[in-house]
């Protein structure tokens, strides 16, 4: 890549970083009331703090992931969760996995998910694609996306 065009692609990123914050600001529950009391500025101020930050994003690319490879579904989550145990479970049996990765098996057992994992992630699946969320709600469509 020519250093001439990093300066563009950081600039783009910040913007669309900006923007993110911005748009999941804007769709935050907000307590009732006046905005000039203490709750509602308490809460603003968390926002503030915890929005713009690497969880947030991490989640909000999960999710987004999610959705844009229709695993976003019970059915389809739980699939795609066995997809990933089996896989996790395949790199268990390999005994040079963690020579050449750094990746302990202590990590990758942590990264099972248990049964009554898949099924807490396929409630929330089937909870969540019926009421929706953000960008996903029917009833509240952001960032200029099509509801669904």
């Amino acid at each position: 890549m020519a250093l001439y065009i990093l300066p563009s692609v950081l600039e783009g990123l910040l913007i669309a970083e900006q923007s993110f914050s911005t748009n999941l600001r804007l769709h935050l529950p907000l307590p009732e009331g006046d905005t000039r009391k203490g709750a509602y500025q308490e809460l603003m101020g968390l926002y503030d703090k915890y929005i713009p930050s690497d969880t947030a994003r991490s989640i909000a690319m999960l999710l987004y992931s999610l959705k844009i490879y229709g695993t976003n579904r019970p059915d389809s989550l739980a699939k795609f969760i066995e997809s990933h145990n089996a896989k996790i479970s395949e790199l268990q049996k390999d005994n040079e996995y963690s020579k050449r990765t750094g990746i302990t098996m202590e990590r990758l057992r942590a990264a099972l998910f248990s049964v009554n994992q898949i099924k807490n992630a396929s409630k929330n699946a089937d909870y969540y694609g019926k009421h929706g969320t953000g960008c996903a709600s029917a009833a509240k469509p952001c960032c200029g996306s099509q509801a669904g």
